[in-house]
């Protein structure tokens, strides 16, 4: 059986790179961003990293490193990572991090002079890490610290004998105002507050006298705007009681947990885990962010981190996600109850996630356009193609792609590959195109590809557009819900190589356009890079490290309703009994959507799949046998419309068909 799809969107390479910035996944540890998916440096963040906590960029949005200034991102095992924005690079003069930037519990990015940059962290044990960009910041000579805030161009904390102090890059700042208990401080520019241990709000002032505040009373968090001067100054308070005030008038019952304030606005943690945002300055209804997060973020965007944890019992879910404790369809390692219902589809209304019906691997379950919004048969199953469009001018290259996917229960060994193409950008070349399958292991399952080790590669003759199934020997992918990667490489010239298929989320069908701020929530990323065809190293290689020259594809326009993920599959033997065919789609909804699916007796079996006859026993007697082989020889040519020996389902009965049937000798085992 071979489908053709029509709505290929052929986009040039360069353009596929660039665009392939959007907002991180809601994956556990992963950071979700609600603001402009165009912010420098937030839209770089690779939905795969293991995030701790952000750092605040605590200045004003200015033109600093020509606006290469990264986000400062700490993963959960305290390591810092610079998250420059895509395909951006640090200017020479960019300062490096030190060795003693390690096992981080704060970090802080601010701009002394408005253009370059210095960086101010707290270690775990309490110890003040800085460096800065042409200059030796000042110390405040103190071995210890319970806290650090930072606003614009003016640091501080809390030392561990309980004192506040605060300095810039040259100099000490006299703090003025401090409580002699302080819990928790917040900075902005010149000014400060601190709650003490009685829940008592402290404005204070760093150099001068400390300022007046808008907001006054008991609190359990507060916020300043870190760019907000002591003239004027802006802060944001959550009471003991969980509601939410601000000096620009805003009320918010809650009840809340967590405030941050920045460029990008405020944002709120709630009780329950998920979070409301408003503009900077907005005090009208806020936008819901669902999900459950551990921490709130207001740089030049708000962001949140979701949690590890979702049921808060002090253990993480992937724990009790593998050991079956909680429902995940989807195969996020996110506890389902906590999704929204049209994020994780039953289009046969039978009941059942359709994911959990196929054991094919990497198939997302993917909200579809709703029915008749095109002539295209797989529109229900994905509604986009990226299609490369040349690349380096008169030039070859080699291209590689890299889907991350976690083993389904029951698909622990594949033999087959389900790729279904869209249109080419520019066509095939002639007699196809010779592609390479891999399957790498992801030895410490952090769904991070720099460190790939390659489980098999099977080479592949991609013929055209349309479906195409491609059977191999067994590969073995690991345990049930172990992270691995597979994807394709290819050398691609002037003609180019089709399309990898892609599913793309659209918010149309989810229950509220503010569920789209939410992320991808679905299993899966696509990464894509590049090389010269005449240089030695592979396009694999660009995938072992950071990569440069491709990126996490999540979209190619700026909303999360273009969330990117690989519609790809790889199948075990065995069928199901809702995939017969074991090409990823389920049979039900091929009977009703896809055209060619036949059901001719009418008993919801795609009739190419009765009795086994898509394995290669044609007179249904158990056995793949000599009587089988003189059945396909007589059905030699175009195949018939019940799809009787067309066992690679490219349409045709031949030499390819007859091959797997002789692989497929003996008793039927599916």
């Amino acid at each position: 059986m071979a489908h053709t799809q029509t709505s290929g969107v052929g986009i040039g390479f360069a353009s596929l790179i660039l665009a392939g910035a959007a907002q991180a996944g809601d994956a556990p540890r992963g950071v979700i961003h609600t603001g402009n998916e165009s912010t420098p440096g937030l839209r770089a963040i690779p939905s795969w990293l293991p995030v701790r906590t952000l750092g605040a960029f605590s200045s004003a949005f200015n033109t600093i490193n020509g606006m290469k200034f990264p986000v400062p991102v700490i993963l959960t095992d305290g390591s810092l990572r610079l998250q420059f924005d895509l395909g951006a690079a640090p200017s020479a003069t960019f300062p490096p991090v030190p060795a003693a930037a390690n096992d981080l519990a704060q970090v802080f990015h601010l701009t002394p002079d408005g253009a370059k940059s210095w960086f101010v962290a707290r270690r775990n044990d309490g110890a003040l890490v800085q460096w800065a960009e042409g200059s030796v910041p000042h110390d405040p000579g103190h071995a210890s610290w319970r806290s650090l805030a930072a606003g614009d161009r003016n640091a501080g904390g809390i030392t561990a004998g309980g004192e506040v102090v605060a300095w810039n890059i040259s100099a000490a700042l006299a703090v003025s105002g401090a409580p002699s208990d302080p819990r928790s401080i917040t900075l902005g520019r010149g000014w400060g507050a601190v709650i003490d241990g009685a829940g008592t709000l402290h404005p204070i002032g760093l150099g001068a006298a400390a300022p007046s505040l808008p907001v006054a009373g008991p609190a359990l968090d507060a916020a300043a705007l870190p760019f907000g001067s002591s003239t004027s100054p802006s802060i944001a308070v959550v009471r003991p009681d969980g509601s939410l005030v601000s000096s620009s008038g805003l009320t918010a019952a809650g009840p809340y947990i967590k405030v941050a304030q920045g460029q990008g606005g405020l944002i709120a943690l709630r009780a329950d885990g998920s979070a409301d945002r408003w503009f900077l300055g907005g005090t009208g209804a806020p936008t819901h962010v669902p999900g459950v997060y551990d921490s709130v973020h207001s740089l030049t965007a708000c962001a949140a981190v979701w949690s590890d944890d979702t049921d808060r019992n002090g253990e993480p879910d992937r724990a009790q996600i593998l050991r079956g404790e909680m429902p995940d369809a989807n195969d996020d390692l996110v506890d389902d109850r906590l999704q929204t219902a049209a994020s994780i589809l039953d289009l046969d209304e039978n009941g059942r996630p359709d994911c959990t019906e196929t054991t094919g691997n990497a198939l997302a379950c993917v909200p579809p356009k709703p029915a008749g919004t095109g002539a295209d048969p797989f529109r229900p199953y994905w509604t986009e193609t990226i299609a490369l469009g040349g690349g380096p001018a008169g030039s070859n290259y080699k291209v590689a792609y890299l889907a991350q996917a976690r083993v389904r229960p029951g698909a622990e060994s594949v033999t087959r590959l389900s790729l279904p193409l869209g249109s080419a950008s520019s066509g095939f070349p002639s007699g196809g195109l010779a592609a390479m399958l891999h399957v790498w292991a992801d030895p410490n399952q952090d769904g991070d590809p720099s460190d790939l080790v390659e489980r098999a590669a099977v080479p592949i003759l991609i013929t055209g557009e349309g479906a195409q199934v491609f059977d191999f020997p067994a590969i073995q992918l690991g345990n049930a819900g172990d992270s691995y990667f597979f994807g394709l490489s290819f050398e691609q010239g002037t003609v180019g190589p089709g399309a990898w298929p892609v599913a793309k989320r659209n918010t149309e069908v989810l229950p509220s356009p503010q569920d789209g701020a939410a992320g991808s929530r679905l299993n899966g990323r696509l990464w894509v890079a590049y090389v010269a065809a005449g240089t030695a190293t592979s396009a694999v290689d660009a995938f072992r490290g950071p990569v440069a020259s491709g990126g996490v594809i999540r979209s190619f326009s700026s909303g999360p309703e273009v969330q990117a993920l690989p519609a790809a599959s790889l199948l075990p033997a065995h069928d199901t009994p809702t995939d017969c065919n074991r090409n990823g789609v389920l049979d039900s909804l091929e009977l009703r959507d896809v055209p060619d699916a036949v059901d001719t007796n009418g008993n919801g079996v795609i009739d190419r799949c009765e009795g086994g006859r898509s394995w290669g026993d044609l007179n249904l007697d158990g056995i793949v046998s000599g009587a089988d082989v003189g059945l396909l020889l007589g059905l030699w040519g175009p195949v018939a419309a019940d799809g009787r020996g067309d066992l690679d389902g490219d349409g045709h009965v031949g030499g390819a068909d007859l091959a797997l049937l002789i692989s497929r000798w003996g008793e039927v085992t599916r």
